[in-house]
């Protein structure tokens, strides 16, 4: 008897990188149109071995079905259509675009602080608080965004099961990219204004392969093992982010 809920078209689809939500179509059609000839099969008086064989003989087989449906290139992902764009291109630009944002917009909020540096100075708390929220500020565009940008990335390959070598070089990207940069925010004081330095590159002292390490590591690796467990289970399920939402 067929498999009714496609489950394994839907599994071959997915792999030669049609889009979930297309193939939450394809599937749903395909169900509808396969009961509908089962029950006008039964009506006529047909066996449920019969109904079934004679549904499937007019819908066709699984290979027919993803062999015509896998030679239309407009159904396929961006990441199966441009996986160098979309895993390459994408997030290199991404990171150098959000690092010259978050740099600008640290730019932004020093001016009016500069202007009021001997106010915010009497007041210890408040000082304090900017202090740590610089810091903040800085973690999360040297560590933060590209931890997300990465999970992001290989989240979005892991639903369409994209080859593992595209989603890795994005994810390298991700992680050495950011790692090369530095950001310090120094806050404005009392006859003094603020300062924002910002750089990249690369030392072999040992203090510059350590921190380079402390910001990569974490950054490829984390998202990477969440891509195998999400992979994984997408595999065992043989449904790879057939859920409601694209």
């Amino acid at each position: 008897m067929r498999d009714s809920t496609f489950g394994k078209l839907a599994f071959r689809l997915l792999r030669g990188g049609v889009a979930p939500s297309h193939v939450r179509r394809i599937v749903a059609e395909l169900q509808v149109h396969y009961s509908a000839l089962v029950d006008e099969e039964r009506q006529r008086g047909a066996s449920p071995e019969d109904a079934d064989a004679d549904a499937s003989a007019k819908i066709g087989s699984d290979d027919q079905i993803a062999s015509d449906t896998l030679a239309q290139p407009s159904l396929k992902s961006w990441g199966a259509r441009w996986p160098w764009a979309i895993c390459g291109v994408g997030p290199a630009l991404g990171c150098i675009v959000s690092q010259v944002l978050l740099t600008l917009m640290a730019l932004a909020v020093l001016a009016p602080l500069s202007r009021h540096a001997a106010s915010i100075a009497s007041f210890k708390l408040t000082s304090r608080a900017l202090d740590s929220a610089m810091v903040a500020v800085c973690w999360f565009v040297l560590r933060g965004l590209p931890l997300i940008c990465a999970l992001g990335l290989l989240f979005y390959a892991a639903r369409r099961l994209l080859p593992l070598l595209w989603p890795l070089i994005g994810t390298l990207l991700v992680a050495t990219l950011p790692a090369l940069c530095n950001l310090d925010v120094q806050l404005p004081q009392p006859g003094a204004l603020g300062l924002i330095r910002a750089g990249a590159g690369f030392s072999t002292s040992m203090h510059g392969l350590l921190t380079f390490a402390v910001r990569w590591v974490p950054t490829m690796g984390i998202p990477l093992l969440t891509y195998l467990w999400w992979r994984t289970a997408a595999i065992r399920a043989g449904l790879s982010g057939l859920s409601s939402k694209d």
